[in-house]
């Protein structure tokens, strides 16, 4: 209630706009960023994607797993990868995927051996391992860089 309070009694003072910080993150106030930026820090305005990305997904492990490759600066990933043989058949399927670097995020590990026999590297996300998946997904990016 304070915060509307606030808006009524200063929405016509000059130079003056109010945003939330999700609509902010979500892109919902385009020009924004660079002044969110310099007036908050670090909490620099979040890639749009990454929240659409998010919004199909409800699970905390996954929702954390996400923010910790956002955060450590991934760009989003393809959902729902399928891995074609060579007939274009599809032949395994990743969760989330960087084709450009071969690299799959898996939710079950049924699917590993047959990513990693056509080259790729692969991380299984499990509910009890989101930190460790994570770490260890960052440190793949940066070597396949």
């Amino acid at each position: 209630m304070g915060y509307l309070r606030f808006m009524n009694l200063f929405q016509f003072l000059p130079n003056r706009a109010f945003f939330c910080s999700s609509g902010v993150r979500a892109g919902q106030f385009p020009g924004v960023e660079a002044w969110w930026a310099l007036s908050c820090g670090d909490q620099t305005p979040v890639d749009p994607a990454w929240e659409t990305l998010k919004q199909d997904y409800d699970h905390p492990a996954e929702l954390a797993f996400m923010d910790a490759c956002r955060d450590g600066g991934l760009p989003v990933p393809r959902a729902g990868f399928e891995l074609e043989g060579g007939d274009g058949l599809v032949i395994a399927m990743a969760e989330w995927a960087w084709p450009d670097r071969k690299l799959a995020v898996l939710l079950a590990p049924g699917d590993g051996p047959v990513f990693e026999e056509s080259g790729w590297r692969t991380v299984h996300v499990l509910l009890d391992n989101v930190a460790m998946a994570s770490s260890t997904l960052l440190e793949m990016w940066e070597r396949s860089a």
